[in-house]
């Protein structure tokens, strides 16, 4: 009876200590990584598209949060991320929008940081031109191709002066679709009921692990654990096929892509195909006497002594080059995505460009802001 009661008594010890390690530990984590292992949320702010593979929900808004930043993405009544505006542009004011992926969306910084639309914008305004610029960038790698049509089809809509977009040497041939399920953003080839299904089929399964959600939402030792063993398995090379392990990082990320599965993810168009739509979006823009602009963080030396490129007139293009090294602080070491930082150098470097060269006409160079 006494030696039960000893055993007994030291299991509760143990018990004791253990649960006060964790707690402190628990206390720790919070303290010291509160970035790195918060959750990670995708905006809920896409819904599938016939054409275009997705676009985004009009007045939407939604929290996006990773690592390094935290913003709530908010998208206007037509439809694209930022301040809504006029359909029928000022006649006193030039146009110029914006259209790119990632990058140039602006919705990788945190909430009191500017995106490069708005610090170009308040560039133009402080120099004194009246100058509209205007955010139509959709967050999604392999969209070149499809924005090009989008340009052709819907931006001109908006009546732009000038249209800024992404340069890539090889345009990938995919159509990628996007859609919101549950607390989910889900990506897979478009018009493919069959991935689109497995995809809601896995994070169906995922809300049935009940017990790891609980302990993911509410403990960061386990995040921390998780961490952990995802970097040892990306350092050593290692396969882990575990349901759990995948059913944790799917949960972590808030995004269910299977890349594998996005069918032609590799298939590009080649150099010449890519110049040849890049001219025909520049021809079919000229008839709508708005004026291309092309952007890329390449160096447009390197660019134009590459072999691959002897085919490409690129000085048939006006062209915008920076080279911003993508290195903090410029950009976040974990997700390579521009800050702040590096934002505003992209902002400076068009300006720079657009008023060296001047190509924004004078008549709209002011010596007072028509409000």
């Amino acid at each position: 009876m006494r030696t039960n009661i000893i055993y007994r008594f030291k299991f509760f010890r143990i018990l004791f200590y253990f649960l006060s390690f964790l707690i402190l530990f628990e206390i720790i984590l919070r303290v010291i990584s509160p970035n790195i292992l918060r959750e990670e949320k995708f905006p809920l702010i896409f819904k599938p598209d016939s054409i275009y593979g997705y676009s985004l929900i009009p007045n939407s808004c939604s929290e996006l949060v990773g690592m390094e930043h935290r913003k709530t993405v908010t998208v206007n009544q037509k439809g694209y991320l930022g301040k809504d505006f006029k359909l029928v542009k000022d006649t006193n004011f030039y146009r110029i929008i914006i259209i790119g992926e990632c990058q140039l969306s602006g919705m990788y910084l945190n909430d009191r940081e500017k995106d490069v639309v708005q610090m170009l914008e308040e560039k133009f305004h402080t120099n004194n031109y009246n100058v509209e610029v205007i955010n139509c960038s959709i967050d999604g790698a392999y969209r070149e191709a499809c924005l090009t049509k989008f340009i052709k089809n819907e931006i001109v809509k908006l009546d732009p002066d000038m249209i800024i977009t992404e340069y890539w040497s090889e345009l990938h041939k995919v159509l990628a679709s996007r859609e919101v399920y549950k607390d989910f953003v889900i990506t897979y080839p478009a018009n493919n009921d069959s991935l689109r299904n497995k995809a809601i089929k896995l994070i169906d399964n995922i809300y049935d692990h009940k017990v790891l959600r609980v302990l993911f939402d509410f403990s960061y030792v386990f995040k921390g654990f998780m961490y952990s063993w995802r970097h040892c398995l990306d350092r050593t090379k290692l396969q882990m096929n575990f349901e759990i392990w995948q059913t944790y990082e799917t949960y972590r990320r808030k995004k269910m892509k299977d890349a594998d599965a996005i069918i032609g993810y590799n298939d590009k168009f080649t150099f010449g195909e890519t110049n040849a739509m890049y001219m025909d979006l520049k021809e079919n823009l000229e008839k709508h006497a708005i004026k291309l602009v092309l952007f890329s963080n390449m160096n447009l030396l390197e660019v134009k002594n590459n072999e691959a490129f002897k085919d490409i007139d690129l000085s048939k293009y006006s062209f915008i080059s920076p080279k911003i090294p993508m290195v903090v602080p410029n950009s976040y070491a974990h997700d390579k995505h521009y800050s702040a930082i590096g934002l505003k150098q992209v902002a400076d470097s068009i300006f720079k460009d657009l008023i060296e060269k001047k190509t924004i006409p004078l008549k709209y160079k002011m010596s007072k802001i028509k409000n």
